[in-house]
């Protein structure tokens, strides 16, 4: 069954602007790998952390809206840790369905 996620990936701010598309669109192609969907892509910019993570004091905050079934959610969560391009993330059950379909 697959039900509706949100991911907040925080990524490294030091990347160029095509090596963050290029990691958002990482994450776009594994999930549509694993016969996902994503529905949204919110990019918040810049955002000051609360601590200090891998010696950056500022992260990239990406949201994703996205469908998926939920044994895959593990395998995604540890292909994020991988990633050197992100700092942090964090995927939760929505409680919202997104109504529209944006793609940064």
């Amino acid at each position: 069954m697959q039900r509706v996620y949100e991911a907040v990936v925080v990524l490294d701010p030091q990347l160029e602007e095509d090596e963050r598309e290029a990691a958002i669109s990482r994450i776009g192609d594994f999930l549509s790998a694993r016969g996902g969907e994503v529905l949204r892509v919110e990019c918040w910019g810049v955002r000051r952390l609360a601590y200090e993570i891998r010696k950056r004091r500022q992260g990239y905050y990406v949201l994703f809206f996205f469908r998926v079934d939920r044994g895959a959610i593990p395998e995604f969560e540890r292909s994020l840790l991988m990633d050197d391009a992100v700092l942090r993330h964090l995927v939760v059950v929505s409680e919202e369905v997104p109504v529209s379909q944006e793609v940064a």
